[in-house]
């Protein structure tokens, strides 16, 4: 990812944290987890400001499969890089990329409970087995 600098970070912060916060609230995230929540969607997007933020409304770098042929407002969208292979999901809004990535964290590997993790790693490894 481009090096952003901490001005421009704080810049971006400032701008789309109070959006994010909001439609995540809205979408269901629970207001002890935000921070957690909105932590994460910062750094899968670079500060937003990622091509996968910006030209696919998507903040969590979520990865197209077949199954998003049947999700409203999901097609397929840009290439990821080469080394990862497939592509990125975009999303008609952010607020379609929001209602998706509340789907992915809650599944809590199948029991539709909110994930809950003692720290970031144990939480990063529940999402990415939970991912479907």
């Amino acid at each position: 990812m481009p090096y952003i600098p901490e001005p421009q970070k704080q810049a971006q912060i400032k701008k789309w944290s109070p959006y994010w916060s909001d439609l995540l609230l809205k979408n269901g995230v629970p207001a002890s987890k935000l921070n957690l929540v909105l932590s994460q969607i910062i750094l899968e997007s670079n500060y937003f400001t990622s091509d996968p933020y910006k030209l696919d409304n998507n903040p969590a770098g979520i990865t197209w499969n077949y199954k998003y042929k049947k999700r409203p407002g999901a097609s397929v969208g840009r290439p990821r890089p080469g080394s990862e292979g497939g592509n990125y999901v975009k999303f008609d809004s952010y607020d379609s990329a929001a209602k998706d990535y509340v789907r992915i964290i809650n599944m809590d590997l199948g029991y539709g409970k909110p994930i809950d993790s003692a720290n970031y790693v144990k939480y990063a490894d529940k999402i990415g087995r939970a991912h479907v």
